[in-house]
């Protein structure tokens, strides 16, 4: 299964990918990094976003803040060996993609979110397994965040529906996109 990039997204979109602070990196081995096979990981970490979540009325209404940390485990070797980015689990595909996915739908637990995210991650054949962490800031008195971390290995899912959801996504970021730039055309047209 081969992954190409999807189109650069909307600017708010882009905005908000160039927010996360991205890394990829190398770090020990863990028990569960070790039962997933590699000690590499590419890392976006706290993606703040916007969106639905929560199961009471007003959280059903109104946009709340969510930050999200997520740790690819795989094998940078040939990424690194090769300088080319189409061996390597590509951070930004993985940001837009949870940017369209977070900011397009409305959840009632962030365990839905961080599985959904988990699943959109391990859409490149390269990720062995993925750490996923969603919080909700100030969701509760005297706390700075709340939140769920899953920990998903790729072998759990089928690659096959992995890959359709990913592109299901993919469709929306380049639907977006187009808007934007019918938008954009509309108001050059009505300029002149």
């Amino acid at each position: 299964m081969s992954h190409s990039s999807p189109a650069t997204s909307a600017s708010a979109t882009s905005a908000s990918a160039s927010s996360a602070s991205v890394s990829s990196a190398s770090s020990s081995a863990s028990a569960s990094a070790s039962s997933a096979g590699g000690s590499d990981r590419v890392r976006v970490r706290r993606l703040a976003l916007r969106t639905i979540i929560g199961i009471n009325p007003e959280e059903r209404t109104n946009l709340q803040d969510v930050t999200i940390d997520i740790d690819v485990t795989c094998d940078c070797r040939d990424a690194a060996r090769t300088e080319s980015i189409e061996q390597a689990v590509n951070y930004r595909t993985i940001s837009k993609r949870v940017i369209a996915l977070v900011e397009g739908n409305a959840f009632f637990l962030v365990e839905t979110m961080a599985e959904r995210i988990a699943r959109l991650a391990l859409a490149d054949p390269r990720a062995e397994a993925v750490r996923v962490e969603v919080l909700k800031p100030s969701a509760v008195r005297f706390a700075d965040a709340v939140g769920v971390e899953v920990f998903r290995q790729a072998t759990e899912y089928d690659a096959d529906d992995l890959a359709r959801e990913a592109a299901a996504i993919d469709e929306q970021i380049a639907a977006a996109r187009q808007a934007v730039k019918d938008n954009a055309t509309f108001y050059e047209a009505s300029d002149g």
